[in-house]
Order: C-alpha cells, then sequence, then structure tokens
C-alpha cells in the first residue's frame, strides 16, 4: 500500500471538504428545483400538489427528489474517482478513469431522466386542467357562434385530423417504448446477475475489503447504470401513457365539438363561391403551366436533335438515356397535370354536393346517389395515391443508381446522366403537387360521406320509409337488356311471370270444368279428351303470346331461338315430333278412342288416356301400359270395341265316338241359353268342327257385350261350367287324348329272354 506525505494528505484533506461541499450545495439545488418544480406545479394545474394533489403527480415529484439526491451522489463518485486516479498507479489510474467516463454517461441518463419526469409532471398537470375543463364544460366552448360556417367546421375537422394523427404516432411511440422497456428490464436483469457473481467472488477472497475492489467497483457501475436506463425506459413509458391519453380526451372533446357544429351548420353561398373561385384559379394555373410545359417539351426536342448531332458515337447511349428520361418526365408531367385538372373539378362538385347537403336540398332518395359519388372519388383517390407511391419508390431507385454510378465517367456521359437526373427530380419535385392535390380531393369526399352519414341518423321514421320505396321502385324499374329499343326491366318480367303462373292456373281450371261437362254431356270421351286437349294448348299459347305483349318482348326477339329450336328438332327430338303429330291425327281420325279395349303386342287392355306424346293403357292385370302415338299409325292394333261393344265368342268342346251328334249340339244350344250374359240376339248357333283323333269337335259360337277385358273369359267360363253339367247329365263323355295300339296277328310272337352283358352288370 502506498504511503502518503504531508503534502499528500493536505490534498486529500482539501478534496474531502470540497466534496462535503459540493454535497451540500447539490442538495441545497436539489431541494430549490423541486420547491420550484411543486410551485410551477401549483401554478400551471390550480393546485395540484395542494388538497386535490394527483397522485401520479406526487409520484412524479418524489421520483425528482430521489433522482436529485443520486445525481448528487454521482458527482461526489465522480470526485472521488478522480482523486484516487490521480493518486494511484498508472493501471489503476486507467481503471479509475474508465470508472469517471461510465459515471459521467450514468449521470447524463439520470439527467434526461430528470427532464423526462417534469416532462411527465406538465402533463399530468395540463390532463388535470382538461379533465376539470371538461367537467366544467369549459372545453366544448366554441369560438364561433351559431349557425355555424362550413368553413369553420372544416378548420374544425383538420384539428381533429391533426390530432389523430398525433394519436396514430404515439401509439407507434407507446408500442415502441415498451419494446424498450421489456429489453431493459432483460439488460437490467444479466446486469444484477453478473454484479451479484463478482460480489459473491470478491467476498469469498478480500471479506470487508471487496467495496474497494476495482472489479467490484466496475461491475457495481453497470448495475447502476442498467438500473438508471430502466428507470429512464419506464418514466418515458408512463409518459406517453398520458400523451395518449391526453390526446384521446382531446379527440373526444373535438368529436363533442364536431357533434354540436354539425348540428347547426349553415349555407353560406359567398364561401361556397371562394372555393369555386379557388379552383377556378387552380384550373388557370394548370392550364397555363400544361401549355409551358409542352413548350419545353419542345425546346427539349430541338435542343436534343442539335446536341445529336455533336455527340460523340461512345455518348450515343447515354444521349438517349437522357432524351428517354425527359421524355418520360413530361410525359408524366402532362399526365399528372390532367390528372390533377379532373381532380379539381371532382372537388368542385364535391364543395357543392357539401353546400347543397348542408343547405337541406337534398332529397332523402338521393343520399344513395350522392353517397356513392363520394365513395367512388375516395376509392379513385386511394388507388391513385397507392399507385403514386408506388411509382415514387421506382423513381428513387433510379435517382439513387444515377447518384451511385456518376463518379469516374467519362465527362460527357457524366453531362447526360446529369440530364437525366435532372429529369427525374423534375418529375418528383412536380409528383409532390400532384400527390397533395389527391390527398385533398379524398379527405373532402370522405367529410361528404361522414355528413352524408350524420344526415342518415336525423331521417324520421317516415323519410326512411319513403326512401326504401323509392330504392325498390329504382331495383322495380331496372332495366335487364333491351329488345328492338323496348326495354324489359324487373316489373315487366315479373309481371310477365305473374300472368304465366295465373294464366296456366286459370285455364286449367277452365279445362278442368269444361272437360267435366263434355263428360256430362252426350260427346264421346275421346272427343271431350280431343277437345279438352286442343283447348289446353291453345290455351298455353295463348297466355305466353299476352305475357310476351305485356313485357313488350316483340316474336323476332325469337328467331335465332327458333331457329336453333328446328335444327334441334330436326336432329334430335324427330320421334317425339312424330308421336306429337301422332297423337293428333288420333284424335282427329279416332281409330282408337277413350275406353276402346285394345290388343297390343298381344296383351289386352282399356284406353284411359290418348296424350300428346303417348297414350295410356290399363290392363286387366292393373298395369299402365305407355304405347308411343305413332305405333298406332305404323303397326296393326286390334280395336275391340272400335264401332260397339257387341263381340262374338266361340267356345270348343270334343265328345267321345258314339255320342249323339244332334243331342250334342242340342245340349250346346241349351247351355248358351241358360247362361246370363250370353246375348239371345243375335242366337247362339253350333257348328260340328271335325272328326278328330280323339273327338267329334263341336264349336259353339254366341255374342257378348264386354265392357272390360276380363268380361270375354268370365264369359266363356260360365258357358263351359253349363257343358260340363249338362253333357254329365245326359251321360255324355268329353273326349280326352288316347291312342290304340294294333298287333300283328299273322305270326306268333317271338319271346326271347336275353341275359345282361358284363358291362351291364358291373
Amino acid at each position: 500500500m502506498k504511503v502518503l506525505g504531508a503534502d499528500s494528505k493536505k490534498q486529500k484533506r482539501r478534496l474531502v471538504l470540497a466534496s462535503k461541499g459540493t454535497r451540500a450545495i447539490s442538495r441545497f439545488w436539489g431541494i430549490w428545483l423541486v420547491v420550484l418544480t411543486s410551485w410551477g406545479c401549483m401554478i400551471w394545474g390550480g393546485g395540484a400538489l395542494g388538497a386535490d394533489t394527483d397522485p401520479a403527480t406526487e409520484n412524479f415529484v418524489a421520483h425528482i427528489m430521489a433522482t436529485q439526491e443520486q445525481l448528487a451522489n454521482i458527482n461526489r463518485r465522480i470526485e472521488k474517482e478522480k482523486f484516487l486516479a490521480v493518486q494511484g498507479p498508472a493501471p489503476e489510474q486507467t481503471a479509475r478513469n474508465r470508472n469517471v467516463t461510465r459515471l459521467q454517461e450514468i449521470k447524463f441518463i439520470h439527467q434526461r431522466l430528470l427532464n423526462t419526469l417534469k416532462k411527465n409532471i406538465s402533463l399530468a398537470s395540463e390532463d388535470a386542467d382538461l379533465r376539470k375543463a371538461i367537467e366544467s364544460g369549459q372545453a366544448y366552448v366554441l369560438a364561433q357562434k351559431k349557425p355555424y360556417s362550413l368553413s369553420y367546421y372544416d378548420k374544425l375537422l383538420d384539428k381533429v385530423a391533426g390530432v389523430q394523427q398525433e394519436m396514430d404516432v404515439l401509439k407507434t411511440s407507446m408500442s415502441s417504448a415498451e419494446g424498450k422497456l421489456d429489453e431493459s428490464r432483460r439488460a437490467q436483469e444479466k446486469v444484477e446477475q453478473t454484479w451479484r457473481r463478482i460480489k459473491e467472488e470478491v467476498t469469498e477472497k478480500k471479506g470487508a475489503a471487496a467495496k474497494n475492489d476495482l472489479q467490484y467497483t466496475q461491475a457495481q457501475l453497470e448495475r447502476d447504470a442498467a438500473q438508471a436506463v430502466l428507470e429512464l425506459q419506464a418514466a418515458r413509458r408512463d409518459g406517453n401513457k398520458m400523451e395518449l391519453r391526453l390526446v384521446d380526451l382531446k379527440q373526444k372533446g373535438a368529436q363533442q365539438k364536431l357533434a354540436m357544429i354539425r348540428k347547426d351548420l349553415s349555407f353560406d353561398p359567398a364561401a361556397l363561391d371562394r372555393e369555386i373561385s379557388r379552383l377556378g384559379k387552380q384550373k388557370n394555373q394548370l392550364s397555363a403551366r400544361l401549355q409551358s410545359v409542352l413548350d419545353e417539351q419542345k425546346k427539349v426536342e430541338l435542343d436534343w436533335q442539335a446536341d445529336r448531332t455533336t455527340a460523340s458515337s461512345s455518348a450515343t447511349e447515354s444521349a438517349m438515356k437522357a432524351r428517354e428520361a425527359w421524355r418520360d418526365a413530361y410525359e408524366k408531367i402532362l399526365q399528372q397535370t390532367e390528372e390533377m385538372t379532373q381532380l379539381l373539378s371532382t372537388q368542385e362538385k364535391l364543395w357543392k354536393l357539401r353546400y347543397t347537403l348542408v343547405k337541406g336540398d337534398v332529397p332523402t332518395k338521393d343520399l344513395d346517389r350522392l353517397e356513392q359519388t363520394a365513395t367512388a372519388a375516395r376509392q379513385h383517390t386511394q388507388q391513385a395515391v397507392g399507385l403514386y407511391q408506388t411509382w415514387q419508390v421506382n423513381l428513387q431507385s433510379r435517382i439513387a443508381s444515377l447518384l451511385k454510378d456518376r463518379g469516374g465517367v467519362d465527362p460527357t456521359d457524366e453531362k447526360y446522366a446529369t440530364h437525366q437526373l435532372n429529369a427525374l427530380n423534375k418529375t418528383g419535385e412536380f409528383g409532390g403537387e400532384y400527390l397533395s392535390t389527391l390527398l385533398v380531393t379524398g379527405q373532402l369526399a370522405g367529410r361528404l360521406l361522414d355528413e352524408i352519414a350524420s344526415r342518415g341518423k336525423q331521417i324520421s321514421l317516415w323519410e326512411k320509409t319513403l326512401s326504401t320505396g323509392s330504392k325498390f321502385n329504382e331495383f322495380w324499374n331496372f332495366e335487364l337488356w333491351a329488345i328492338d329499343d323496348n326495354g324489359v326491366t324487373i316489373r315487366k318480367v315479373f309481371t310477365a311471370l305473374v300472368i304465366l303462373i295465373l294464366g296456366i292456373m286459370v285455364v286449367k281450371r277452365a279445362i278442368s270444368v269444361l272437360s267435366m261437362r263434355l263428360k256430362k254431356s252426350k260427346l264421346e270421351a275421346s272427343a271431350a279428351g280431343a277437345a279438352e286437349k286442343l283447348l289446353l294448348y291453345t290455351g298455353f299459347v295463348m297466355i305466353v303470346l299476352f305475357a310476351l305483349r305485356t313485357v313488350n318482348i316483340p316474336l323476332t326477339a325469337f328467331t335465332f331461338l327458333g331457329g336453333a329450336i328446328a335444327i334441334g328438332l330436326g336432329f334430335g327430338a324427330q320421334n317425339l315430333i312424330n308421336n306429337f303429330i301422332s297423337g293428333f291425327i288420333i284424335m282427329a281420325e279416332r281409330p282408337i278412342r277413350i275406353g276402346d279395349l285394345i290388343e297390343v303386342e298381344d296383351k289386352c287392355g282399356r284406353v284411359e288416356e290418348i296424350g300428346a306424346r303417348c297414350t295410356r293403357v290399363k290392363t286387366g292385370e292393373n298395369i299402365h301400359i305407355l304405347v308411343p302415338n305413332s305405333s298406332f299409325l305404323e303397326k296393326s292394333i286390334t280395336n275391340w270395341t272400335l264401332s260397339d261393344k257387341m263381340f262374338r265368342n266361340r267356345v270348343a268342346v270334343g265328345v267321345a265316338y258314339g255320342a249323339p251328334v244332334k243331342q250334342v249340339s242340342e245340349l250346346l244350344l241349351q247351355a248358351a241359353d241358360q247362361t246370363e250374359r250370353v246375348l239371345k240376339d243375335p242366337q247362339p248357333f253350333v257348328v260340328f268342327d271335325d272328326f278328330g283323333d280323339n273327338a267329334l269337335t263341336f264349336e259353339i259360337y254366341f255374342w257378348v257385350i264386354i265392357r272390360s277385358v276380363i268380361e270375354k273369359k268370365r264369359i266363356a267360363s260360365d258357358l263351359r261350367y253349363q257343358i260340363n253339367a249338362l253333357l254329365s247329365m245326359h251321360d255324355i263323355s268329353i273326349a280326352f287324348p288316347q291312342r290304340d295300339i294294333h298287333v300283328d296277328s299273322l305270326r306268333p310272337l317271338q319271346v326271347q329272354v336275353l341275359t345282361p352283358r358284363r358291362d351291364e352288370k358291373s
């Protein structure tokens, strides 16, 4: 350990006294700073530190006092480290000087923390004042008396937009502050771990003298620095919270003012004339600029033509690039100038709509039209802004590339590169004005939309009902297409559908009533069915024609469709048309009628319906057969009841040989006479048909009237019952199949017993 001399001891005593004096002075100024801060808070906040002191302000004041104490302590440590650096050896001096530098950094962090805390106190005071003004209503006092002008309303809207932008920035800052605070916490935890580890290591080695170790001191300084940064970030985060809360209060107050102004807006024709005049002047300026740009473009083209003749072959490519850059620049400027003129016209239209809305001359039914106009204008500007931003990024990229490649090139090439850069810069300068015009137009459209929405909230129920009716009327008369200068609307189409549906229902009902009357009349069923079908199809055609006439659709509109249908019918619907036409022929000629008993493909049945395509036949087994109409004209069909329902039937019977044939004939006629449904007129008759192989064959013919398929068989069955009974009563046998075997007896029969063969035994 180094022994100090007398001079060194005196110097140390002076340093200690100076340190004590510095500490006293720091405490004195710290106390006065707190007092002055508190006094300022009481003045700004109306006694914020009095009986109604805000707790947040008290915390900030206490934090300021603690920070002042820490600053005083840091000053003392700086003086001590400087003193020890002077007295110590060279390696120690370097470490002490490093400690001094770190202490000064910590001091700077605490000073920033102190400024942040003072700002937070000011924000807290401003927040308290604003809340009191809101509670008392002073925050909602308007500078202008009602009715309010639209210009005054727009100024407040600009203020609200500014506050909203400030709020967006603060939200971003708040998110950043939260991230930095979390990062500072993690860093502080790591430094704390390092400090605890070094403290344990040094304490184990040096014991009580550990606090004087340089390594421990440096770890302590790092810990203090991390803690100071953490406190600074926390204070900034708290300040951002208060700023965000304060801006939110301002936003709510401004919105409240807007609501108050919106209720009492007045129409000022002079203000509208001023806006229209201002926009007209801007249009004139753009027209003059447009002509100036055209003249400039011609002059530049002439200069390029003259310069091209004197340029070297190596500079030709650079010259062409510069020329293209100027040409693109002028084209872009001209395009943006024309678009700006259109935007100014849009602004003029939007201003007129706004004043018309304020004046109250806009019917409720026209609000949707205004909303569509404003929405279209805003969407156009938003798309244009997006395209402009993309173009601007590309432009800046080209400028950066030119700036990068300018050094170390041929002087001639550099001249043309400068021309190209000037062209790009000129385009970018004019683009700023174009972007400003876009933003103003979009803002104006947005404000019109807000006012339309506000007007919509004030609409009465009756006005909403009328507006809904007007919307429905517009939809009802919406034109779908036009044919021969005749518009087809939704109303006409709906009317045509109603006519079709009701007309078909009426025609069906009328045909049903007519059909019932025709059935009760003496008209035949087939004729009644034909008349019913003809009237039904005629009614359908008339209804369709009437519906088309109602919606003013001429039949010529179906010329192409008719041709397509004709081609389709010619190739793919031959059978359908054949059956359809055959149906009408059957109804006209009536080879078959409804109720007739017919035989189709060895199946008997009764005709139930003659349709347009096919005829429905019901068999005795209660099975329906659908027969195409063309089959009745192309094939042989048996119709048992075409002329009348009387039908001649026959029953055959065979008796054994030797039976009395006259008696058999009489018995057969007696059996026919005793059968109920056999007609007496015409009389039945018997035919001795043949000498058969096994019997004498007789046939009895008789007439019956049949109304169904099964009656024919049932009458024949009854007759057979009678025949069998009468023949049995008179002992006349009904023959059955038999064969006679004749043996040749001219020579004796040979009888032989045969022995089975071996293979048969096995």
